[in-house]
């Protein structure tokens, strides 16, 4: 046999070789992927459906946790004003007073104090009654007839029961009025009047109620108080 015809034989069977093996392949995989369940193609938000559903529950478990922390926390204002004369100077002119108001767990300690303790050292004068910094604010002279004033008090403790109410005069009348306490549920309800040397409800505010409303601690010696107003 000649040379080409042994080459043609040759690669006639190699070809032939590689497409048999070529259409079985084929009908292999053909056969695998019928044997495949169907794919089912999920929109967009249905794919996105389980992590919506997460996130808002993540979502509602936070604002229901912050809403715990913060129960029973809240703010508060105080109305307050001024009517002339006030806090009258050596050349009997009103002038501005400064007043602290007190967060107070209890008005027991408040009550004992005199005015110098609290003036002084307030901290040591009421103990674990005092919750927080005071909050102090200056008062001007006015009239009965003017609106009062609002004076944010801020954040309030949850253990504040009542407002503790201290008008830093430099002197003091025949009474010593210069302090004054109030159950939390009537600070802003009522209006806290400060007037020639003392602190006191307007004749406007609603009146408190039985022990719960307000009340001034029981008057001390008449004296100079021992700092500026």
């Amino acid at each position: 046999m000649k040379l080409w015809a042994v080459l043609l034989h040759y690669f006639t069977s190699a070809a032939w070789g590689l497409a048999v093996t070529d259409w079985a392949g084929r009908k292999a995989l053909n056969h695998a992927v019928d044997a495949q369940p169907p794919i089912v193609r999920m929109n967009p938000l249905q794919q996105s459906l389980p992590a919506l559903v997460r996130q808002t529950t993540w979502s509602i478990l936070i604002l229901v946790v912050a809403g715990v922390l913060l129960a029973g926390c809240g703010s508060a204002s105080a109305r307050v004003r001024g009517v002339a004369p006030l806090n009258l100077n050596d050349n009997n002119e009103s002038t501005p007073v400064d007043v602290r108001f007190f967060q107070l767990a209890d008005d027991g300690a408040f009550r004992r104090a005199t005015f110098d303790a609290l003036w002084v050292d307030a901290g040591k004068a009421l103990g674990g009654d005092l919750l927080g910094a005071p909050v102090v604010k200056t008062v001007f002279p006015g009239s009965r007839s003017d609106q009062p004033t609002l004076i944010q008090l801020g954040k309030l403790s949850g253990k504040t029961k009542f407002i503790g109410v201290m008008g830093l005069y430099r002197r003091t009348d025949g009474t010593d009025r210069r302090t004054l306490v109030l159950a939390l549920d009537r600070i802003e309800k009522d209006v806290i009047e400060l007037s020639g040397y003392s602190v006191a409800l307007s004749t406007e505010g609603t009146p408190a109620e039985g022990g719960k409303g307000a009340s001034n601690p029981p008057a001390a010696p008449t004296k100079t108080a021992s700092g500026g107003g």
